[in-house]
């Protein structure tokens, strides 16, 4: 073969179609028997016709894993009808339906770096949790300890299923006799909900510890105090309920707080203020279906910008 015939079958030889038979062959063989050889044996080609498109096998693992998110991982931006807590349990769901759709799917992914398009479904992830409420710091750090979580989760799993014809007896039935009657319980119940229900158990503690982050409220655009009686009176809306601020001067400044907006209440365009907490009381009283806890909270407050 000439060398123009060489460089014409490597540029006749789509990524796509090296990804393909690289996914199918991975669930074949796994990731220890995937390799370049085998890989052109698969395609028809040389090896060096596969380096044209990947400079090395880490570069064919980074290009299968992505593949496989876009395949399968169908939850990896919020919806619609998303809170934080649905999403991160969703997105969770679906990262691992990705991960184990292939054989070894966890190590595929493990190591890997996001390319351009997860770096876009990235960013939207952050920027939904910080609009929830999350510091960006708070909001990167959930991220990826459910992600650590997941991928750990199916490596564990994948290993398992890999490994228990090699192990013959099952595992908890071997080691019973000398397994502390505490340990051996735990165990069971471990064992008899599968790795379904222990994925699902583990993520609901960790998003169950995130609850015990308070978010910040963000501002959302002033309401005045007639659009604050409609919202507190709104059927099926989510409860509004009234936060007093310290005023610079005597009194308390009135906020509207609706999950995770904080609103400014005025009148006639100016803020809502109230001499003294009884009047406060008296006043607010009158507006029906308020949540009964009315906040006073000087934690936040900065005299030029409001609370924040």
């Amino acid at each position: 073969m000439f060398i123009s015939d060489k460089v014409s079958s490597m540029t006749k030889l789509q990524p796509n179609t090296v990804i393909r038979a690289a996914l199918d062959l991975l669930n074949e063989v796994g990731v220890d028997g995937l390799t370049t050889r085998k890989l052109a044996e698969r395609l028809g080609v040389q090896q060096p016709a596969l380096y044209w498109h990947f400079r090395n096998k880490r570069a064919l693992l980074d290009a299968l894993a992505e593949a496989m998110l876009a395949e399968n991982h169908t939850h990896s931006v919020p919806r619609a009808d998303d809170d934080w807590r649905s999403f991160l349990k969703g997105n969770a769901c679906s990262f691992r339906r990705a991960l184990l759709a292939y054989r070894d799917g966890a190590r595929i992914h493990a190591g890997t770096r996001p390319a351009a398009p997860q770096m876009e479904k990235a960013d939207a992830q952050l920027r939904f949790l910080c609009d929830a409420g999350f510091s960006a710091g708070d909001a990167t750090y959930a991220l990826m300890a459910i992600s650590y979580f997941t991928v750990g989760a199916v490596l564990e799993q994948q290993a398992s299923e890999a490994d228990a014809e090699e192990r013959g007896e099952d595992q908890l039935t071997t080691s019973a006799s000398t397994m502390p009657a505490r340990l051996q319980s735990a165990m069971k119940i471990v064992y008899e909900g599968g790795p379904d229900a222990a994925f699902e158990r583990g993520l609901a503690l960790i998003i169950g510890g995130l609850e015990q982050i308070e978010p910040r409220p963000r501002k959302g655009r002033p309401w005045t105090f007639d659009r604050f009686n409609a919202a507190c009176d709104t059927p099926d809306a989510e409860q509004v309920q009234a936060v007093l601020y310290p005023d610079d001067e005597e009194g308390f400044t009135l906020y509207a707080r609706q999950g995770h907006i904080l609103r400014a209440v005025k009148h006639k365009g100016r803020a809502v203020r109230f001499r003294t907490f009884e009047k406060a009381l008296t006043t607010l009283a009158d507006v029906a279906h308020l949540a009964p806890e009315i906040v006073v909270d000087s934690s936040g407050w900065q005299q030029k910008s409001g609370p924040v």
